[in-house]
């Protein structure tokens, strides 16, 4: 079993780097999607995209652009604005967490 720890694998010395951001602003979408009840198709209308690319984001194999996370926030119907204030949020959580940890 994966530990959230384990997915956050890449954050160190209080930088997160790239592949990292794209795991957690993946899963991030993937949460608040699920917690619409939006299935990934239904979102990839909504975005303007297609399926394929929803699961590449999600599943944090896609550096998204800041376009594409309007496109999907759009799709999620919540501000752009609201994603980056808590992929912002994540990573200060993930900051303490180190720190506290000692790392």
């Amino acid at each position: 079993m994966t530990t959230h720890q384990d997915n956050y694998s890449n954050f160190s010395n209080n930088h997160i780097d790239k592949d990292s951001y794209s795991l957690i602003a993946g899963q991030l979408i993937r949460r608040i999607r699920e917690y619409r009840k939006i299935s990934q198709s239904e979102l990839a209308d909504r975005a303007g995209t297609n399926t394929s690319y929803i699961s590449t984001v999600e599943n944090g194999k896609n550096n998204i652009s800041i376009c594409k996370a309007s496109m999907i926030c759009n799709g999620l119907e919540i501000p752009v604005a609201s994603l980056m204030t808590m992929l912002n949020c994540i990573y200060e959580s993930l900051q303490l967490t180190r720190q506290q940890s000692g790392d």
